[in-house]
């Protein structure tokens, strides 16, 4: 065990090396958001480095990693993860696992809580004044998507950053902009279930309902307690065969009735997700009673159903994943939720 742990650690350790140099060289280009996935990928290694010392009893060299691995989400710009780490470094410290010959950790744990502080003074200064420029509904304008692609510079790991620019890009029609967004937020946050959702009701309401439901239907393999996720993909899937009724709609529908049957069995009464499901089923079962491909009031009702719900809840999602209050160096505070 021990052996495979030194195999690790060393492998981590090179890795770690590895993306920082890989970091350098990015910053150095321009390439901003390269560079801090870079920076995050190896504080994670890190990270890990440091709670492999840290299950050995190595207090010393796990708060070392601790710091270090702090460092590497400071130039990620990475609060959450940041301070995770001092926490950890800090613990360490005042547990009395570090020697006092050694007041040299303190004092980087001091510079790395600065650091934190200063990093969360500033992403609350720019949230601020985002929400200013936007409101509370969050309206959106070209001068707002601008002031978001403008700060990309100063916080490129930012995964609600991208996540707002891919939402203001949608509701201005910039498709690409928007995708391309959402998976940027997606690579420094791979396992959030809202981004997962957020990237299929995009698809879906930039009318690739083919593309959304291929999407939704691997997501759930990830997510399958996800409701808005499941939810999603069974929309996407009724309606891929586009506005007009295909020989295969029937077996679309009913692919989608069997994605929503465990949202349906749900006890949780009242919930988007469940009111959203049973009105999707409801529709869809009338027309699995009564399918034709002779066009009818189906496709009026399937239609008419279709713009009725994806703004809606683009908008919720964005809210749930990123609400539009600050984030703090202090972990008693409100936090920014990652």
């Amino acid at each position: 065990m021990i052996a495979a742990e030194d195999l690790l650690y060393r492998e981590l350790e090179l890795d770690s090396s590895n993306e920082l140099m890989e970091f350098d060289a990015d910053r150095g280009m321009g390439r901003d958001v390269r560079a801090a996935l870079h920076a995050r990928n190896a504080g994670l290694a890190r990270a890990r480095m440091a709670e492999i010392q840290g299950e050995r009893s190595n207090f010393v060299a796990s708060t070392e990693d601790f710091l270090s691995a702090a460092e590497c989400f400071y130039s990620a710009t990475d609060p959450m993860r940041m301070r995770l780490s001092v926490e950890r470094a800090r613990a360490r410290i005042d547990l009395g696992d570090i020697q006092d010959s050694r007041r040299d950790l303190l004092e980087a744990v001091e510079i790395r809580e600065g650091q934190l502080a200063l990093l969360c003074d500033a992403l609350n200064a720019f949230w601020r004044s985002y929400t200013t420029l936007v409101g509370a509904t969050r309206e959106s304008s070209d001068e707002a998507l601008a002031y978001l692609i403008e700060h990309v510079s100063n916080f490129p790991g930012s995964p609600h950053l991208h996540a707002e620019i891919s939402w203001q890009a949608a509701r201005l029609c910039r498709r690409e902009l928007a995708l391309q967004s959402l998976e940027v937020a997606f690579q420094f946050d791979p396992s959030s279930p809202e981004l997962a959702a957020l990237k299929v009701s995009l698809l879906f309401e930039l009318d690739d309902a083919a593309e959304a439901a291929r999407v939704g239907r691997e997501l759930l393999i990830t997510h399958p307690n996800s409701h808005p996720i499941r939810l999603l993909a069974a929309r996407a899937i009724a309606f891929r065969g586009g506005r007009v009724l295909s020989e295969r709609a029937d077996r679309d529908w009913q692919e989608a009735l069997e994605i929503l049957e465990p949202l349906l069995a749900t006890p949780e009464e009242g919930s988007h997700e469940q009111r959203d499901a049973n009105q999707l089923a409801i529709i869809l079962r009338r027309f699995l009673g009564s399918w034709s491909l002779t066009p009818s009031p189906q496709e009026k009702d399937l239609q008419n159903l279709k713009p009725s719900l994806p703004n809606a809840e683009l908008n919720r999602l964005l809210e749930e994943y990123h609400p539009l209050h600050v984030e703090t160096a202090d972990r008693s505070d409100p936090v920014l939720a990652l």
